[in-house]
């Protein structure tokens, strides 16, 4: 059993499980913090790998990405979502974007994210073999090497790549001002009709 902050967007009922909003939480943390969770639910946080992977495994397999840059918002909604447990280090899949923030996980780029291990400070998972790209982008996130998405980076940061990034809708100079990742179970759509 965990917390978790539940919400009404874009028609459905979904379950938040990372939010930013004003720098008050530090997202710089370790392993063991990003497996568990971190933060207030009523404010920022993170809700843990750990119960991320639950959700999964419970049909939670629509991700929901929300992005704002003070006054200007965006999505990107992914029709599949799936991570592996901590034997794989929570290593991710996601497929099936629409949305007008553009693809900062799924995409075909080698600065992507699908089929990326989880990386912290003091986990290192990424592909490059020269750095630990958390500690090179402030942040905790599904790394190769570089990142499209970081939303796990240093609030308030505007420096190149380690600020709360998404390159599609704002590059990596820009730290947005709020995000949230929210999840929710695939609508199943009857095909039982009765006269």
């Amino acid at each position: 059993m965990f917390l978790a902050n539940c919400m009404k967007s874009n028609g459905h009922i979904w379950t938040m499980i990372q939010r930013r909003v004003d720098g008050s939480v530090n997202f710089y943390r370790g392993w063991e913090e990003y497996k568990k969770g971190f933060g207030d639910p009523n404010s920022e946080f993170w809700i843990g790998l750990d119960n991320i992977r639950k959700l999964v495994n419970n049909g939670y397999t629509v991700l929901r990405v929300e992005l704002e840059d003070l006054q200007e918002s965006a999505y990107a909604e992914y029709d599949s979502f799936y991570i592996a447990g901590e034997e794989d280090r929570y290593r991710i899949y996601v497929s099936g974007y629409k949305g007008n923030a553009g693809d900062g996980i799924s995409c075909s780029s080698v600065l992507c994210h699908n089929n990326a291990q989880f990386t912290t400070f003091d986990e290192d998972n990424d592909n490059n073999y020269f750095s630990n790209e958390a500690r090179r982008w402030r942040g905790a996130w599904w790394y190769h090497e570089g990142h499209m998405s970081n939303l796990n980076g240093e609030y308030g940061n505007n420096n190149h790549g380690q600020g709360v990034n998404w390159y599609p809708f704002k590059r990596w100079s820009t730290s947005l001002s709020a995000t949230r990742m929210i999840l929710r179970r695939v609508q199943i759509v009857s095909t039982d009709y009765q006269n």
